[in-house]
């Protein structure tokens, strides 16, 4: 979900057992909220099987 939902230039980095460190190069802090909104919402939508 994550890689679907960056840019080429930016970059995803595994910072923990389920944490992660997103860096948005060059964007708006407008543009920005945008987009984690719409990651937010993506991973909401996410069903895990137990």
């Amino acid at each position: 979900m994550l890689n679907s939902s960056v840019r080429n230039l930016d970059r995803i980095v595994c910072y923990g057992g389920d944490e992660f460190l997103i860096l948005f190069k060059g964007i708006s802090h407008e543009v920005l909220k945008i987009r984690l909104e719409q990651m937010r919402a993506k991973a909401e939508k996410i069903k895990l099987k137990y």
